[in-house]
């Protein structure tokens, strides 16, 4: 029986997901960003892990590749923190309607912002409301970041701010 249009999506963005954590641990490998789409770039990390590990170099993701993926993600898995996957896909912004619990990290995160910069603004509410604060606190970030202050999180002021922050804790 043939996969329905979103389950074959669903595979795509697993693969995507589990080539994106081994790249996290293997500099050799090229860097997939789960879109759900076995694009060119998905292709070129297939192709490099199956030069890494030894497999035949097709692009293509058979059996043998499949079982080698997840073999090696499951091996980095256990040694690896787990990421919150906060993102269904790359053009999702967290907003006043993204999940309570979404808006609460965040918030979280920029309370950190506010503790560790003297010119940072207060943020020092975490309620899981996408309110006038937490929409100034996101374009305080951006613009520290020298990214556009729109007060809306999309996933590259997401990374840049988990980058600061993973690079501050990591520091400490």
């Amino acid at each position: 029986m043939p996969f329905s249009e979103t389950q074959r999506i669903s595979h795509i963005r697993e693969l995507q997901n589990y080539l994106h954590r081994i790249s996290q641990n293997d500099e050799r490998m090229p860097v997939t960003i789960p879109s759900g789409l076995f694009d060119r770039r998905t292709s070129e990390a297939v192709s490099a892990f199956q030069a890494i590990y030894g497999l035949p170099v097709t692009g293509q993701v058979d059996s043998t590749t499949w079982d080698a993926i997840v073999a090696v993600y499951s091996d980095i898995a256990v040694t690896m923190p787990t990421m919150i996957d906060i993102f269904p896909d790359p053009d999702y912004v967290i907003n006043a309607s993204s999940p309570k619990i979404t808006i609460e990290i965040l918030q979280s995160m920029l309370v950190f912002f506010s503790d560790s910069f003297e010119n940072f603004p207060k943020c020092s509410i975490i309620n899981g409301i996408y309110d006038a604060q937490t929409q100034n606190c996101v374009r305080a970030a951006q613009a520290l970041f020298l990214l556009e202050p729109t007060g809306f999180v999309d996933m590259q002021t997401w990374n840049t701010i988990v980058r600061y922050i993973n690079f501050a804790v990591n520091r400490a």
